[in-house]
């Protein structure tokens, strides 16, 4: 099996796992994000239809994608 190596690391998001993940921390805990990091709840997610996110980076639209993702993961 063939994997495909993710082409915009270190441009529109980090190279580095640790500093990705503080990235992504960052948007949930910024002021026009969720304030929180969601706790994952390992159940069906019964009521999730859809989830339409923007994705133009994440120091661009990545608190406002954030507000998604904590209502997916509640």
């Amino acid at each position: 099996m063939s994997v495909r190596l993710p082409r915009q690391a270190g441009q529109f998001y980090s190279n580095s796992e640790v500093a990705l993940k503080r990235e992504i921390e960052k948007c949930f805990l910024n002021s026009l994000g969720p304030g929180e990091i969601p706790r994952l709840v390992n159940k069906p997610l019964s009521n999730l239809v859809a989830l339409i996110s923007p994705h133009a980076g994440y120091m661009f639209s990545g608190p406002v994608a954030a507000h998604g993702f904590a209502l997916a993961a509640a």
